[in-house]
Parts: C-alpha cells; sequence; structure tokens
C-alpha cells in the first residue's frame, strides 16, 4: 500500500486555532450580522415600528 501524500507544511505541529479563511468569513458574517440586527432591526422593534 502507498503512503499517503501530506500537503502540509508544518507536520507535527498543530496549532491550538487555525484561522483560516472559512473562520475569517464566518466572523465577518456574523459582524455584519450583529451590524444589521443592532443598528436597523432594534431600533425599529423597540419603538414597535416592525411588528
Amino acid at each position: 500500500m502507498k503512503p499517503v501524500k501530506s500537503y502540509r507544511i508544518i507536520e507535527d505541529k498543530r496549532t491550538p486555532l487555525v484561522l483560516d479563511q472559512t473562520i475569517w468569513l464566518a466572523g465577518l458574517t456574523l459582524l455584519i450580522f450583529g451590524y444589521i440586527v443592532f443598528h436597523y432591526l432594534y431600533p425599529m422593534i423597540s419603538k414597535g415600528l416592525f411588528f
């Protein structure tokens, strides 16, 4: 059986948190969602204009 070739640069060391593109995109999405909720929807809900 052939050994599987790995394309990782660091083989043995595992960092506790890898900040790759997926985590940055998820964080940016949550920030934009929070901005929309707290700056647009929450004032309308608190004034009774949304419902």
